[in-house]
């Protein structure tokens, strides 16, 4: 069990030979939509519920019950959105939302992101929503220079895409418990 830990400044251009897929997925959605990527607000949650709701329709059949769990934690992420200190953006294509991701800062120089959805059907969405997202953060946080993407949830699928974005390392967690002697 591992968290997956990127350099900022690799997530925000998608530079070098390892990435390049990565840009060009960008690149392509940016020469096929009108976009935007803006903070998210109070009042962009409930276009950010709608699209989750259909991800979570669209993805339920290929991922197992984490999916319905982790549906409801963004859901009350987001009802305490304010009183938690998050922050995130949102992807809009042809003025339509298509992705968000949310998290927090957890040290000076780290951003924790708990949760990323975008559309699977729309081509380059994904790796969109992680550089915008990291360019947003690097202007509001100048001394941002690592990206917590979290675990994987034991998702194969999830695995390799958390892989293809090349972290910089894993950080292994554990869990102790006290055992009365």
């Amino acid at each position: 069990n591992a968290d997956y830990i990127y350099l900022a400044e690799k997530l925000s251009t998608y530079a070098g030979k390892a990435l390049h897929g990565k840009k060009n997925h960008c690149n392509r959605f940016e020469a096929e939509h009108h976009w935007d990527f803006v903070p998210l607000t109070r009042e962009l949650i409930p276009g950010c519920l709608d699209m989750l709701d259909v991800w979570t329709e669209d993805n339920s059949q290929r991922l197992d019950k984490s999916v319905a769990d982790e549906h409801d934690a963004i859901i009350r992420a987001f009802a305490a959105f304010e009183r938690l200190g998050l922050e995130g953006g949102v992807l809009r294509a042809e003025g339509q939302i298509v992705g968000f991701s949310l998290g927090e800062l957890c040290a000076a120089d780290t951003f924790d992101v708990h949760f990323e959805k975008a559309r699977i059907d729309l081509n380059g969405a994904y790796p969109m929503v992680c550089r915008e997202l990291t360019r947003m953060l690097m202007e509001r946080h100048p001394g941002l220079v690592y990206m917590n993407r979290e675990d994987d949830m034991g998702l194969d699928a999830l695995r390799q895409s958390k892989l293809s974005y090349k972290p910089e390392y894993l950080l292994n967690k554990y869990i102790a418990r006290w055992v009365d002697a």
